[in-house]
């Protein structure tokens, strides 16, 4: 796993030197040794190293081990000891997730917005749509769609990659369903749609009849919803996707078991089970089981009348 430290410093070029001592350390974190880490890092502060990247290898290995608040601790430390703004950016983003995975969600916002303040005065704009992606899943975890939606919108703006601004437009659209603002879900999923065909994104043109098909499915328009989910098959056949083929089949046979209409849902839910075995999801192919003992009940019943 690359440290976020490494990430930072690659985004920053010339910094290759971090050199001794704290690069042994950090290796082990990158090779996932939190453990040996800790050790290694606690040995350097015992020998006076109190610097910047062995608190940063602390700070990482203890995030490693799950244990946020020392996480938190040694990030505190590395920011007093940041000597530039690259420096201080990587610790207000790790402090940003720190805090969300404790869900301090103030602290993490505030840190977000201070590394976003940063991101901008060294004029980094992949660094600012980082931090605005963070800081929009950060609203969306405190059910604050609204402001998600917003930096979402900032985010969108601020692309030049399509591929990236379909991944965006997915985000987008999700938040706004968690709003039931389905009217507005589907005009980004159409924009999404002409995107993909533009740059000839046969993945993301799948996701995105998927998705559409589920927003329309909440709004009630079932043969929109049923032309979505079949687009969504038929392309996912035409690359080879066959989760995607599953899930498209398992929404279909959701939406006939709705209406009872259960040698179609039967059908739907067998063909999604085989997909799912075939991908090697046990627990989706638990789930569809389920769900085709349902349909087998109905039929008792059924019979029984």
């Amino acid at each position: 796993m690359l440290t976020l430290v490494l990430v930072i410093l690659m985004f920053v070029g010339a910094q290759s030197s971090i050199a001794q001592p704290a690069s042994l350390c950090l290796r082990m974190v990158e090779l996932g040794m939190y453990a040996r880490a800790v050790t290694e890092g606690e040995r350097l502060l015992k020998s006076g190293y109190r610097d910047y990247y062995t608190y940063s290898c602390l700070a990482e290995a203890h995030e490693g081990m799950d244990n946020y608040s020392l996480s938190i601790k040694y990030t505190l430390r590395m920011q007093e000891r940041a000597t530039s703004k690259p420096q201080r950016l990587l610790t207000f983003i790790r402090l940003g997730r720190l805090y969300s995975l404790i869900a301090d969600y103030g602290k993490s916002l505030e840190s977000y917005n201070r590394a976003l303040s940063i991101s901008r005065d060294i004029k980094s704009t992949s660094m600012e749509v980082f931090v605005l992606n963070q800081i929009a899943e950060t609203y969306r975890k405190m059910n604050d769609y609204a402001k998600a939606i917003i930096s979402y919108n900032q985010i969108y703006n601020m692309l030049e990659d399509n591929r990236e601004k379909l991944k965006v437009m997915e985000k987008l659209a999700d938040t706004l369903v968690l709003t039931k603002k389905y009217e507005d879900a589907i005009k980004v999923l159409d924009l999404a749609i002409v995107l993909s065909i533009e740059i000839n994104d046969m993945k993301a043109l799948t996701r995105t009849y998927i998705n559409m098909g589920s927003v329309y499915r909440s709004m009630g328009e079932r043969t929109k919803a049923y032309q979505s989910f079949n687009e969504g098959v038929q392309n996912a056949q035409v690359i080879g996707d066959r989760l995607m083929q599953a899930v498209a089949h398992e929404q279909l046979g959701e939406m006939e078991l709705e209406e009872l209409d259960l040698e179609k849902a039967e059908k739907s839910f067998q063909t999604a089970r085989q997909l799912y075995s075939l991908e090697g999801k046990r627990a989706e192919v638990k789930r569809i089981g389920e769900k085709l003992e349902i349909i087998e009940s109905f039929k008792r019943l059924k019979h029984a009348l």
